[in-house]
């Protein structure tokens, strides 16, 4: 009979394939903000004049087996030479690809709510990343870009969605170059794609079809405001009563506040803040004129919500109690205990009520904005998003004569050169207006010569 015995061997501690691996071979973790979850080598090259140790870096590798590739060809060079071997860091620029996927997840998930990144990556992943993704980010050329931007077209992908694309793209490179990972962007010199004038034709007719179909619904006054300011839907939805004035020779709007849903409802990581300034302007607070014709449609706007609050037995019941909203301090600043919440108020036009409510008294949530607009658009019978309510306002003005650094202003661009680019259908319009100018300018002084 024969038994087994275990063995009195001593047992090896478990490794990891990192520390198999051996010397020279480390990782850097998600949380490195250049190089997240890849290798890289850090080896010994000889001596400095001072007596102290040399050493050269490899990588970045997504794989382990190419760092470990890269350390045994040093040491094998190192065998073969009496010279040292060359330093400074091997030229392994970081790919589109991989540079996008640390971009969206850390950078674009934390300044933006959930719905607003996962439209980042989606279009990402269908549009750029197929052709542009192996790229080192080095050998993105403008050429290279521009080549990819035909090619959708050619693919009958629509213009929308390729300037969508093209201008996360412009973002993301942008990220790198502010990473010191790309020297320029070579993005920015990428014209958009020229929409269709028919698809992106802006109908001052179709407003009094919608202001009608909106009828005495307490958000009515959102169509008037929102097409004369230009405001964008996270800033509509956390205007405060105290921003507006109505009143004296220069009626205004002061953007202090806008709405951020983030986080997942599901898995309890919901965020809903009202964060300081806009979404652009990191904090920074805007003011926007006010035309008399918004500044009217404001003041019956207040009677109504008065009326409405009167008849909503829930803003009743909820009033003077608080929402999940809370006053963020900054852009990526998250709910403690110590943060204001707001609180449905009693008085609907209090300095610290919203302009734009929900039905109960509480921040109206943009998915709940769309969703009546889009209702009122049917009711009308015209076909409009809400974001273009937005560029019809700055359509309007251009068409009216409105210099282009006004309107880039009333619409809060980063500089007149990117209103230029999304106007730019209107603007060639317009090239006869300064000449024609000149010719009426010549034909009064005429008049005057004669006149005399």
């Amino acid at each position: 009979m024969s038994v087994r015995t275990r063995s009195t061997t001593p047992r090896g501690k478990r490794r990891t394939a990192l520390e198999k691996a051996g010397d020279g071979i480390h990782q850097h973790g998600p949380e490195h903000k250049t190089h997240p979850s890849t290798f890289y080598v850090r080896v010994r090259n000889g001596r400095n004049p001072d007596g102290s140790l040399r050493y050269k870096n490899y990588g970045p590798f997504d794989d382990l087996q190419d760092a470990i590739a890269a350390r045994d060809k040093h040491l094998l060079a190192l065998a073969t030479t009496t010279e040292p071997v060359a330093l400074g860091k091997a030229e392994k620029a970081q790919t589109l690809r991989e540079w996008s996927k640390h971009w969206l997840s850390v950078q674009v998930a934390n300044d933006n709510a959930a719905s607003t990144a996962a439209r980042y990556a989606a279009s990402f992943e269908r549009h750029v990343l197929p052709a542009l993704g192996s790229y080192p980010l080095g050998k993105l050329t403008k050429e290279v870009i521009e080549s990819w931007r035909e090619g959708l077209k050619a693919k009958g992908l629509g213009a929308d969605s390729i300037n969508y694309a093209l201008k996360r793209l412009k973002t993301c490179l942008s990220a790198a170059q502010d990473g010191k990972l790309v020297g320029d962007n070579v993005a920015t010199k990428v014209k958009f794609v020229e929409i269709n004038r028919a698809e992106r034709e802006s109908n001052f007719a179709d407003y009094p079809l919608l202001i009608a179909a909106a009828g005495e619904h307490h958000l009515a006054a959102l169509i008037q405001v929102t097409v004369d300011t230009g405001l964008r839907e996270g800033e509509l939805a956390a205007l405060h009563w105290a921003d507006v004035e109505l009143e004296g020779p220069a009626p205004h709007i002061v953007l202090r506040w806008h709405q951020v849903m983030s986080g997942s409802a599901k898995k309890g990581t919901q965020q809903k803040a009202m964060r300081p300034g806009t979404k652009t302007s990191k904090g920074k607070f805007f003011s926007v004129s006010l035309s008399q014709t918004a500044v009217a449609a404001l003041t019956a706007h207040r009677a109504r919500l008065a009326e409405h609050k009167l008849g909503s037995a829930e803003w009743n019941k909820l009033a003077g109690k608080p929402t999940e909203w809370f006053y963020a301090h900054g852009k990526n600043d998250r709910y403690t205990p110590s943060h204001k919440l707001y609180a449905v108020p009693s008085d609907p036009i209090a300095p610290n009520a919203l302009v734009f409510p929900s039905a109960c008294g509480g921040p109206l949530q943009t998915a709940n904005m769309y969703g009546w607009f889009q209702r009122v658009c049917d009711r009308a019978g015209v076909t409009k998003t809400f974001h273009g309510m937005r560029h019809d306002c700055g359509s309007f003005m251009l068409a009216a004569g409105v210099p282009l650094t006004v309107v880039s202003r009333h619409l809060r661009h980063k500089n007149p050169a990117f209103t230029a680019e999304v106007y730019s259908h209107m603007i060639g319009e317009q090239e006869r207006l300064g000449a024609d100018a000149l010719d009426q300018l010549w034909a009064s002084l005429g008049a005057q010569a004669v006149a005399s």
